[in-house]
């Protein structure tokens, strides 16, 4: 920034003829509601849930879907999924589903969700493994995991893990808190 000081006299003299005929604004008009009709926040669009397994019962809670396997209740808020996709909540509890038949991890998750329930836990981390994909997007439990929990009464959200908690192999589930 130049100081007032360092500007000598004839500089000013030439600031100022060239300003001669320039006027002030004189309005302060400001665009009009309707000139921003049309224009829209950039909402983050579900994807084709054909790309995700079929649910195996039609839910009456509605879902968001997203491309990279995550699921979430409309209503969360914003702050909160983006605190659990980020990994920034404790996890209460985890479970192992490696290794698991689909049967058994079946047992396994409704076991974990009456145990979460109980003692009002909020967070379970859930380690199902990459698995072998057979041409699929994703392995055998993690696309059962994607049917099954939004038919569940109090899951609110599902996310991937972050890396340091297990990556694509694992995923965070945040419950309902217990009434």
């Amino acid at each position: 920034m130049v100081k007032k000081s360092d500007i000598s006299h004839k500089e000013r003299e030439i600031f100022r003829q060239a300003m001669v005929n320039i006027k002030p604004i004189q309005t302060r008009e400001y665009p009009s509601y309707n000139s921003f009709k049309g224009l829209e926040k950039n909402i983050k669009q579900p994807i084709d849930t054909e790309q995700l397994p079929a649910p195996i019962s039609e839910s009456p809670r509605k879902y968001v879907y997203d491309n990279i396997g995550y699921f979430y209740i409309t209503g969360l808020q914003n702050k909160v999924l983006h605190n659990l996709y980020n990994g920034r909540f404790k996890t209460d509890m985890s479970i192992d589903l490696h290794g698991y038949r689909l049967h058994e991890a079946e047992a396994a998750m409704r076991n974990c969700l009456q145990k979460a329930k109980l003692y009002q836990y909020r967070l379970v981390k859930v380690i199902h493994g990459k698995g072998t994909k057979n041409g699929q997007r994703y392995g055998r439990i993690k696309s059962w995991l994607l049917k099954w929990l939004p038919e569940q009464p109090n899951v609110l959200a599902w996310v991937p893990a972050t890396s340091r908690d297990g990556g694509e192999g694992a995923g965070y589930l945040l419950l309902k808190r217990a009434r």
